[in-house]
């Protein structure tokens, strides 16, 4: 079975991390995925998935060329690098584009995946009035991003991780990393430099916790289009010695290990994977209480706070004081495991309906 994932890019983002971590867990005797980006730079993921037998094929984005001419471009790539036996869509705004595209290329299996919770009217018109008349499978994240994208009749399937990864991380890995800041709290965010992971609210909860305990400092890891923006409001700040940008990490289960809490103050998000991540490491996690509870897994290592400075330093203060170590004794793991959970994903391509 061959299937093409279509996505913005192949960064490490919620979306890409989700559909990587499953690809890397499939059978490949059993199940072959390609992928279409519309990224013009070398994208994180792209080697891995080349590596693993993978056709990376870049596409011009609908904002370039318009949408009649995409859907042309699109149906043309899906008839060329094919047969596919399904196409699989993360675009969520645009996902009724690779829709009419890919039933322009003959494909009768087609699946979008709402990875989001934020949508407009007339986003959620046409996708909506697209996905009806063409009956294709609605799968997401989470019952938040699945209701605000489709309304009902679809089917969630978890952003799963490989655990054991993430349970157990390299003790030299992570000493390299904290013999940096010795003496030092560490506090952490690992995320695309983007409006929606909101940097400058964490930037203003800095400046305030640095008033009253210099020893706390934040570690970003990521890249993004803001990277630079954020950049010079660390400089304008004076938070030059508290804040620093790691870039972009291999090896996120060491980057988790290194925090003493992670932050997650995002303005809206479908269900994303970096909680779970962090909560299976053992890490207690902050999250802005516009995200689903959801990501709550059940560890005893999670709490959702509105999106106001003095209260989120208040309590990373109290936290770094003390510290919570969470309980894992509820959790059902093989529901966050990829490793048991991408047959769910498999048996869906398989029996997607025409």
């Amino acid at each position: 079975m061959r299937v093409l994932e279509i996505l913005g890019s192949l960064h490490r983002g919620g979306a890409e991390t989700m559909i990587m971590n499953y690809y890397r867990a499939f059978d490949k005797n059993l199940c072959q995925m390609d992928f279409v980006i519309h990224a013009e730079f070398e994208d994180d993921y792209r080697d891995e998935a080349k590596s693993q037998g993978a056709n990376i094929i870049l596409v011009d984005r609908p904002g370039e060329v318009g949408a009649f001419k995409y859907i042309h471009i699109l149906a043309e790539a899906i008839k060329n690098n094919g047969p596919y036996d399904a196409v699989h869509i993360h675009t969520n705004y645009q996902a009724f584009l690779g829709v009419l595209a890919a039933r322009k290329a003959g494909i009768k299996n087609i699946i979008v995946h709402s990875h989001t919770t934020v949508f407009t009217k007339e986003q959620l018109l046409i996708n909506r009035a697209v996905f009806r008349l063409f009956k294709v499978k609605k799968l997401s994240c989470g019952k938040l991003a699945g209701d605000a994208f489709f309304g009902s009749n679809y089917t969630i399937i978890n952003n799963a991780i490989p655990v054991s990864g993430f349970k157990l991380a390299n003790e030299n890995r992570i000493r390299l990393v904290r013999d940096q800041f010795v003496g030092r709290k560490i506090i952490g965010h690992l995320g695309s430099f983007t409006k929606t992971k909101n940097h400058v609210f964490m930037l203003g909860v800095m400046e305030k916790i640095q008033k009253r305990d210099s020893s706390i400092c934040l570690l970003l890891f990521g890249e993004g289009a803001l990277k630079d923006e954020i950049e010079k409001q660390i400089a304008n700040r004076g938070l030059n010695g508290c804040v620093y940008l790691m870039g972009v990490t291999n090896d996120p289960s060491t980057a988790y290990h290194v925090m003493d809490l992670f932050l997650l103050p995002s303005l809206y998000e479908g269900f994303p994977v970096t909680l779970v991540e962090a909560q299976l490491s053992g890490t207690y996690s902050l999250a802005s209480d516009s995200i689903s509870k959801e990501c709550d897994i059940g560890a005893s290592r999670i709490e959702f706070l509105e999106l106001n400075e003095e209260l989120w330093a208040d309590r990373i203060l109290s936290l770094t004081v003390s510290p919570v170590n969470g309980n894992e004794a509820d959790i059902n793991i093989d529901d966050y495991d990829v490793n048991k959970q991408w047959r769910n994903l498999y048996n869906i391509y398989k029996n997607v309906s025409a």
